[in-house]
């Protein structure tokens, strides 16, 4: 999170197929500050 207060004009993203790794991230509400993808093709569409 540290990154994200330095780069703020960047976009964070993390693609993961794990259902355990999503769940944390859902969890943790780091979902709210980068953006998560459970797969790479929904986070190029995103792009």
């Amino acid at each position: 999170m540290a990154f994200k207060k330095h780069h703020q004009q960047s976009d964070i993203s993390v693609v993961t197929e794990s259902a355990p790794v999503l769940q944390l991230f859902k969890v943790t509400k780091v979902d709210q500050i980068v953006k998560v993808y459970s797969d790479l093709e929904q986070a190029i569409l995103a792009g």
